[in-house]
């Protein structure tokens, strides 16, 4: 990768940030675009099934992003609801990502209350 312009060197770590297997198995002595059509997107290409599983699951991650979204919209604002119905839809028990990440994104409002006897509370909006 010495020769490669400073561009094509963003590209590549941009692309495939450190993941060594990956970078090893590139042919630097083509284009970063040359890389990309020869390594992932022909078919029975070498990193073919890597791509196949970052977008499943990316995939999920938003079929179930969206799932929390209509259960809020539809008046589920409690921690205990939205994960009782996410873990009877999925089978997924890590509700606290998929709402810290929805937060985090500004999606939807985190809102703590305590009541009268100092039992805390989380909604969400």
């Amino acid at each position: 990768m010495v020769n490669k312009s400073n561009i094509e060197k963003f590209c590549f770590y941009a692309c495939f940030g450190g993941n060594g297997y990956t970078l090893r198995n590139l042919d630097y002595s083509i284009s970063f675009e040359e890389n990309l059509k020869k390594y992932f997107i022909e078919i029975d290409s070498l990193f073919e099934r890597e791509v196949e599983s970052i977008l499943n699951q990316e995939i999920s991650k938003v079929r179930e992003a969206k799932y929390i979204l209509n259960l809020i919209v539809n008046g589920n604002h409690k921690y205990s609801d939205i994960s009782k119905k996410m873990i009877d839809a999925f089978n997924n028990g890590n509700v606290s990502y998929f709402l810290n990440k929805l937060v985090e994104l500004d999606l939807i409002q985190k809102v703590i209350t305590i009541n009268n006897n100092n039992v805390k509370s989380e909604q969400y909006y």
